[in-house]
């Protein structure tokens, strides 16, 4: 495991079931082979079906080719909203905000 802690959110584990779902709808496709095809470590593939993975944009493509799929099918319908509510992580909107407001009060 990582030096940070692996957490599944509700998008985490939506995105993991829909990996899953489509992994498992392709006759003989198995982990193994999707992380293969895709250029991807089985440990880390593993780790996005059980929704604790954080796959980068890049790896979303990679898994979205093997399984005959856009990436926007992928993600599709999955929102800030399904991130726990303790995510200190800001939008780019929100970061804007903040330094227009920063800005606003020097």
């Amino acid at each position: 495991m990582s030096p940070k802690a692996k957490r599944k959110t509700d998008a985490s584990a939506a995105l993991g079931e829909r990996v899953r779902r489509l992994r498992q709808a392709i006759d003989g496709a198995t982990q193994e082979r999707v992380a293969q095809l895709a250029g991807i470590d089985l440990t880390n593939y593993g780790d996005i079906e059980r929704g604790y993975g954080n796959p980068t944009f890049e790896t979303l493509l990679r898994i979205a080719a093997v399984l005959r799929v856009s990436a926007s099918e992928l993600i599709e319908d999955l929102s800030r909203a399904d991130l726990p509510d303790d995510d200190p992580e800001l939008t780019v909107a929100e970061f804007i905000a903040a330094r227009k407001q920063h800005r606003m009060t020097r």
